[in-house]
């Protein structure tokens, strides 16, 4: 099986659910010991939640592989530091394509923490089920989020869940 993680950066997170580094730490020591067990880890490297838990499921044995655009010539990747933990690929052009397709890439996505980033990567699901290209199942960790919008939470089926042990 094969785990997308999504979430946005550690400070972000940190100030909007009022919560420590210790809890989150922890949170993330619980959730790679949940993801080892599952399969194969898939991110996007940047400074964020989900690289760091990455790194975590990776030093316990998961194989981790970090995605980016193979030819994105608006952006490029050179503003990203390639993660010598993870094998790296490219299954996607362009950013755009990376982001409207990443839940594509796993049978299950977990997310710790939003950003305008993953709210658009989640919203594509939408589209993803009804054109039956894609039907990932989706948990969002509440306690690491300050709300969802509903609207959001109508179009797409979101298990909202609270411990690693909820997954699947």
């Amino acid at each position: 099986m094969k785990v997308v993680l999504l979430g946005t950066k550690r400070d972000k997170i940190l100030d909007v659910c009022n919560k420590s580094d210790k809890e989150l730490d922890d949170f993330e020591n619980k959730l790679a010991l949940k993801l080892v067990g599952i399969g194969d880890i898939i991110f996007v490297p940047d400074s964020g939640v989900p690289s760091e838990i990455a790194e975590k499921t990776n030093s316990l044995g998961a194989k981790t592989i970090a995605v980016l655009p193979s030819n994105d010539t608006r952006y490029g990747i050179s503003h990203i530091t390639l993660p010598s933990f993870a094998k790296i690929e490219y299954p996607r052009k362009t950013w755009y394509e990376l982001n409207a397709e990443i839940t594509t890439l796993g049978d299950i996505v977990v997310v710790v923490g939003l950003s305008g980033g993953v709210l658009i990567e989640l919203s594509y699901i939408k589209y993803l089920n009804k054109f039956g290209i894609a039907n990932p199942k989706v948990y969002l960790f509440k306690q690491w989020v300050s709300s969802i919008p509903v609207e959001l939470l109508l179009d797409v089926n979101i298990n909202q869940i609270e411990s690693p042990s909820e997954l699947v």
